[in-house]
């Protein structure tokens, strides 16, 4: 794994390589996840997640208080 910043593709989520929690590979591409109902979600339906359209669905209600935490599903 990179020692680098990544994003999950699910929820927007930045992740440090620490807090990734789950990984899958898709087209030789490998993505890193914030929970396993992240993964879940993608291994589902992964074109979903992968177009570069730039839009992902955040699972949180709550607001942005300026943490790079903000759109993680996991409670």
């Amino acid at each position: 794994m990179e020692n680098k910043p990544t994003k999950d593709p699910v929820c927007g989520m930045e992740l440090e390589p620490k807090e990734v929690k789950a990984t899958a590979v898709y087209k030789g591409k490998t993505y890193n996840f914030c929970e396993f109902g992240c993964k879940a979600k993608f291994d589902g339906d992964p074109e979903k997640y992968t177009k570069t359209s730039g839009t992902n669905t955040v699972h949180s209600s709550k607001k942005d208080n300026g943490s790079k935490k903000t759109g993680c599903c996991s409670r």
